[in-house]
């Protein structure tokens, strides 16, 4: 677990690695019941070949256990980023829906929550690494990219970007040789689906998805967390 800082925004990574394999295929069959119920057809499609859940999934034993880690590893990187401790554990994530595509699939650009979120984040049930791969040996330059660093076929692949990327094209010196940023002052990061990675970041956080272009299918889950009615009345 790691707390990160993209263009001065606190970003969570987590890779829940092995252990996570069993709890993924329950989380993928619940979506695909709750995607494939008739009643839910017309309301559910979206951006060519992808579609969201449009129940709230928490009721489901594996989503429940999917809250118990992303709810712990949630808090432990907003503290680790300044929060008040006491506070944080007042966070509550009160609603979880999925996503899936397929080829063409995609996401404008937009941001999760409103009113009290206060943070928000993308699981992967499922991804693009190699079906034999051990999911504990995660090097991080092999699934998040810059755009310096970006694979020629990016499909599918989640992007964060810095809304202010505008304002520092101008104050980035011209001469490049002498500005020797850290890999981390940049505009936009890319973030390739691994089967059992979460990626955290604050509600306002800007960010979108690629179009898929695999003949495979695309899951995600997304959140939004909350300080609790508890601790508002406290």
């Amino acid at each position: 677990m790691e707390l990160k800082r993209w263009f001065s925004t606190p970003i969570g990574i987590v890779n829940f690695g092995e252990m996570s394999r069993d709890l993924n295929t329950k989380l993928i069959e619940t979506i695909d019941i709750e995607m494939d119920q008739k009643a839910n057809r017309d309301q559910r499609s979206w951006a060519n070949n992808s579609a969201s859940t449009d129940k709230n999934l928490l009721p489901h034993k594996p989503f429940q256990m999917l809250d118990r880690v992303i709810s712990l590893s949630l808090k432990n990187i907003m503290v680790g980023y300044g929060y008040n401790e006491e506070a944080v554990k007042y966070i509550t994530i009160d609603y979880y829906w999925a996503n899936r595509a397929t080829r063409g699939g995609w996401s404008r650009p937009h941001y999760h929550g409103s009113g009290s979120t206060l943070w928000s984040g993308v699981y992967y049930p499922h991804g693009y690494e190699d079906p034999e791969q051990n999911l504990d040996d995660f090097n991080e330059d092999d699934w998040i990219f810059t755009g310096g660093s970006l694979p020629d076929d990016p499909g599918g692949f989640l992007c964060l970007q810095d809304t202010s990327f505008t304002t520092k094209g101008l104050i980035t010196p011209g001469d490049k040789d002498i500005f020797k940023a850290n890999r981390d002052f940049t505009t936009r990061k890319w973030v390739k689906p691994r089967q059992g990675l979460l990626v955290l970041f604050p509600c306002w956080q800007d960010h979108f998805v690629e179009p898929v272009s695999k003949d495979e299918t695309r899951y995600s889950i997304s959140f939004g967390a909350r300080l609790s009615d508890a601790y508002r009345n406290k």
